[in-house]
């Protein structure tokens, strides 16, 4: 006997049916988004609950829970860095193949004979991209939509679910996993296995093996695990684009540490960040060493927190044997920071025992990359294409204020002195920064900025120099300092000779000192900073709180036994095409 009303009825069947039909859409899509395969279907036109979409340059990604996989904001300018040396080093390697084929074709058609046929010229291969540590995937998307000539991208990653991840957005993004693969292994074995099959098919002859032209390296922490793979598995002048955040490690920090990962002790100096760039260097250098390969810097960068660095990989055995010429150990003093660079297989000099300057000890670091750690004319070239599309690259300005500056290093100066922490040495004022360059070009030597610090001064006049100008400022343009000098000219006009009271007081030592050096304070006109001529500012202040390294990814990484039971699945028999090199 019905105790409702029939027309109530009907309409509770009906709620509960489009409720029913509701669930099961919902958990139709959930599944599609969390499984194995991670396909997300954009058709439906709506982000799944739980998830927010995050805009960058052409991409779009969607970030669900926290932990999944890393994403970081703060890397923005490191991307927008990413692409446009990227795409700049693919016109430099069109623009070699291309000289390079038309050389060897005249060459064949200068010795040929009349009813020789010349090879038509080889057509250079579009670009095949590894991200060996991919997290979001989002790096991957942004090279495919933003670069053009790209052939092949492989994301890869050693967390499942950041794989998930990567397969999510790249269907988001409307991207075919043949053109972005998604990837799950460990980076260092699966760039040993690449390197592994090129060196197989090369000694075989048949065909031209298959190679990654870019390895990008953004790993959280430091990259020393991948050096050594990611230089073998790099084509023959491939592009290797590395990250550090350790910087703790490679600025003087954990010494210890240092050496044990990238084979150089640093020391705690004001160049530390500039420092940081050299070890890494030399550290690439030395794993490709082993393999008879050299490395050519195009661009190293210290930003924010972290270094990074992008060097064009070569091989010959010729240029390794010389390698060494490339580094250097340093002599730095305990308290003036008085510095000298020993090369390897120069001369020994004589600064192995007291400072010079004040006497202290002296430390030993290194070995260090003392060679160019850019290429002015490439830095050029990317600073020209970002003013030609300022619109494509969201951190415009500060690409052109630190690459300006970036160009303009001295480039046989390695490491650099901080105007404010000399001054300190002399327990003085500091001086304006145009004075203090005036005197260095008035006194016949160089000077630049650095784009590590705004402070910063790379110069090739020696720290005797350095001192007399500040010592010359402390006397003319402070009052205490014209007494204390008046004071010492009446005293040696009365025969009595100056003494330092405190042999551990620095400031006294050096400003003490008689100076050689003819200081004219004269203001240049080409001592202005980067910024005013520029008109960007390389150190823009950070736009956010706790603008830094953000929290790592909790993702699950496959355990042994996990990696033993995919290893043990019956494979399927391989075809004659998937015998090929695949990346």
């Amino acid at each position: 006997m019905l105790t409702k009303p029939l027309h109530i009825l009907l309409v509770s069947q009906s709620l509960c049916t489009r409720l029913k039909s509701k669930h099961f859409q919902l958990r139709a899509m959930s599944t599609n988004i969390n499984n194995n395969s991670g396909t997300f279907s954009k058709a439906v036109g709506q982000i799944p609950r739980g998830y927010y979409p995050i805009n960058e340059g052409s991409a779009t990604i969607l970030y669900g829970r926290e932990g999944e996989a890393f994403y970081n904001k703060v890397q923005v300018f490191n991307r927008d860095l990413s692409i446009l040396v990227i795409k700049n080093f693919d016109l430099l390697r069109r623009q070699e193949h291309d000289d390079k084929e038309k050389a060897r074709i005249e060459k064949k058609r200068r010795y040929a004979e009349e009813d020789t046929v010349i090879p038509e010229a080889k057509q250079v291969q579009d670009l095949n991209i590894l991200e060996a540590l991919s997290a979001t995937g989002l790096r991957s998307v942004r090279y495919w939509k933003e670069i053009p000539n790209v052939r092949k991208i492989v994301a890869n990653d050693i967390v499942p679910d950041a794989v998930d991840v990567i397969r999510r957005n790249l269907d988001y993004n409307d991207i075919s996993h043949d053109k972005v693969v998604p990837h799950l292994a460990d980076a260092t074995e699966y760039m040993h296995r690449i390197s592994a099959q090129k060196r197989a098919q090369q000694s075989k002859k048949t065909v031209d093996p298959e190679e990654f032209h870019v390895i990008d390296l953004d790993p959280y922490g430091g990259a020393n695990p991948f050096l050594d793979s990611a230089v073998q598995c790099i084509g023959e002048g491939g592009l290797l684009c590395v990250t550090c955040t350790d910087m703790a490690v490679l600025s003087g920090q954990q010494p210890g540490a240092c050496f044990a990962k990238y084979g150089s002790y640093p020391i705690r100096v004001k160049s530390c960040h500039e420092q940081a760039l050299r070890i890494l260097l030399g550290s690439i250098q030395h794993h490709c060493s082993r393999y008879g390969r050299y490395i050519v810097p195009l661009i190293s960068l210290s930003i924010d927190f972290y270094v990074r660095v992008f060097v064009k990989v070569h091989t010959s055995q010729n240029e390794v044997k010389t390698v060494h010429q490339k580094y250097s150990n340093v002599v730095v003093c305990n308290n003036c920071e008085n510095y000298h660079v020993q090369r390897f297989g120069d001369r020994l000099a004589n600064h192995f025992g007291k400072c010079s300057e004040c006497g202290s000890n002296q430390k030993i670091s290194g070995p260090i990359w003392s060679a160019p750690i850019h290429d002015p004319t490439f830095i050029n070239k990317c600073i020209q294409h970002v003013k030609d599309n300022t619109d494509k690259f969201t951190t415009h300005k500060r690409i052109l204020g630190m690459l300006s500056v970036a160009a303009k290093e001295l480039p046989d100066s390695p490491l650099y002195y901080m105007i404010n922490s000399i001054s300190s040495s002399l327990k003085m004022s500091v001086p304006p920064a145009h004075m203090i360059r005036s005197a260095i070009l008035n006194a016949g030597y160089l000077y630049s900025q650095s784009h590590c610090k705004g402070e910063a001064l790379k110069t090739n006049a020696p720290a005797q120099v350095l001192h007399d100008i500040f010592r010359e400022y402390h006397i003319t343009h402070c009052q205490d300092a014209k007494e204390v000098q008046e004071q010492q000219e009446q005293q040696e006009g009365e025969g009595k000779v100056r003494t330092v009271k405190n042999k551990y007081d620095i400031a006294a030592i050096l400003l003490n000192k008689k100076s050689i050096t003819a200081v004219d304070f004269t203001v240049r006109n080409d001592t202005k900073s980067g910024s005013k001529i520029t008109g960007y500012s390389a150190f823009p202040p950070n736009p956010e709180d706790n603008w830094g390294p953000g929290k790592r990814a909790r993702g699950h990484k496959r355990s042994r036994d996990e990696k033993n039971q995919d290893e043990a699945k019956p494979e399927a028999p391989e075809s004659p095409e998937s015998k090929q090199v695949k990346l």
